[in-house]
């Protein structure tokens, strides 16, 4: 078993997190095994790299900016990690909304083999 220092994991899931603050589709993707296991909401579970990004990059061409409010990470042996969090997303038309999220990750290394996240987004497309 891989024994992580303390901060290890959350510094990794802030660092993902911030490559999707910055628009940066490849960083993202850099983050994932090369089979990983991906799925934002309802939406079609991606299996591949390729499919993460196509993912994360629709999502982001939905809005202007998106910023990570971690509350919680909570950590299960070595390889399941739990983030509660607020999303604030910054729609194209200059409202904000902030959505409240929980993420699943599964370790493998220093990568990531699965990430589900569990929020509703379809708040973001509703400005009322």
């Amino acid at each position: 078993m891989l024994e992580r220092l303390p901060d290890t994991t959350t510094n990794l899931i802030k660092s993902l997190f911030s490559r999707v603050e910055a628009f940066d589709f490849d960083g993202v993707i850099s983050f994932f095994t090369d089979t990983p296991v991906y799925q934002f909401g309802n939406f079609e579970v991606c299996f591949d790299k390729t499919s993460i990004k196509k993912s994360v990059e629709n999502f982001s061409g939905l809005i202007s900016a998106v910023s990570h409010h971690i509350k919680m990470v909570s950590e299960v042996g070595n390889d399941v990690v739990f983030v509660e969090m607020d999303i604030t997303c910054w729609r194209k038309d200059g409202s904000v909304v902030s959505l409240p999220c929980c993420n699943i990750l599964r370790l493998q290394g220093d990568k990531f083999s699965e990430l589900r996240i569990f929020m509703d987004i379809n708040p973001v497309f509703n400005p009322s």
